[in-house]
C-alpha cells in the first residue's frame, strides 16, 4: 500500500478476534490510509520512506 506521501507499507491480513471499527493513518503523514470493521486484521510495516526531493 503506497500512501499519497510515497511511504510504502506492506500489509498482512490475518483473520482475528476483533469486531471493532479500526483504522490505519501514515506513520508520517498522519493521512488515514484505510479503515475497516469486523474481523479482518491487519498489520502494516513501513517498507520504504519517501525520496527527500519528494514534494
Amino acid at each position: 500500500m503506497t500512501c499519497k506521501c510515497g511511504a510504502i507499507y506492506e500489509v498482512i491480513e490475518t483473520k482475528g478476534p476483533s469486531r471493532d471499527e479500526s483504522s490505519f493513518k501514515c506513520v508520517l503523514c498522519n493521512k488515514e490510509l484505510i479503515s475497516w470493521t469486523g474481523s479482518n486484521v491487519s498489520q502494516f510495516h513501513l517498507i520504504k520512506t519517501p525520496e527527500p526531493d519528494r514534494e
